[in-house]
């Protein structure tokens, strides 16, 4: 009975009144961040396995932090201005970085990423086998440096496009996928309208 009357056990009110807040708040992050990430996920997130186009994901982006911030405002309409903003600011951030972790699986799914890896040894393996056959052509059959360097060429563009070969089948499953939208676009072109 001695604590009821001289309130040493009672928080002040205000004290929890800001307790709440902070609650309120840290609650309006947690669904506003699922809202953001839930939305993200559906277009690059783990699950996915197709690339999507730079300009595609950012305007994606845009519409699921418009969306997470919506949710945000909707939810964190208790206390202080001040806080409010800090919590805004806290979900801000936690967006950017979240939004940094989808642009980075995004490009790792590109199956483009990395051109230069299949440009140069088609470059060197398209000379060596051209210079290779117009050696074959122009050589007298009794010069040997010239046989020599022919095998040499040939020898070249038969390992660099083994190299391709192996460096293909890592990316099997992209490339197949890349392949059937240049199909299907193929084919839409293609695919004339019929006369009545």
């Amino acid at each position: 009975a001695k604590s009821f009357t001289s309130g040493e056990k009672f928080p002040a009110a205000a004290t929890l009144l800001d307790a709440t807040a902070a609650a309120n708040n840290a609650n309006a992050i947690t669904l506003a961040f699922a809202r953001y990430k839930d939305d993200m996920d559906l277009i690059a997130g783990p699950k996915c396995s197709n690339h999507v186009q730079t300009k595609e994901l950012e305007e994606e982006h845009e519409r699921a932090l418009m969306m997470a911030t919506r949710e945000f405002k909707s939810i964190a309409n208790f206390g202080s201005k001040k806080s409010i903003e800090i919590s805004q600011r806290k979900l801000s951030e936690q967006i950017e970085s979240q939004w940094q972790v989808y642009q980075s699986l995004n490009e790792s799914r590109n199956p483009l990423a990395g051109l230069e890896t299949y440009m140069v040894p088609v470059v060197v393996a398209a000379v060596a086998y051209v210079v290779g056959t117009i050696l074959d052509i122009t050589c007298s059959p009794y010069a040997h440096v010239c046989k020599k360097s022919s095998e040499f060429l040939h020898h070249s563009w038969t390992v660099v496009i083994c190299f391709l070969i192996i460096v293909a089948a890592t990316k099997a499953k992209q490339m197949q996928q890349l392949w059937q939208k240049f199909q299907a676009a193929f084919e839409i072109m293609m695919d004339k309208p019929k006369k009545d």
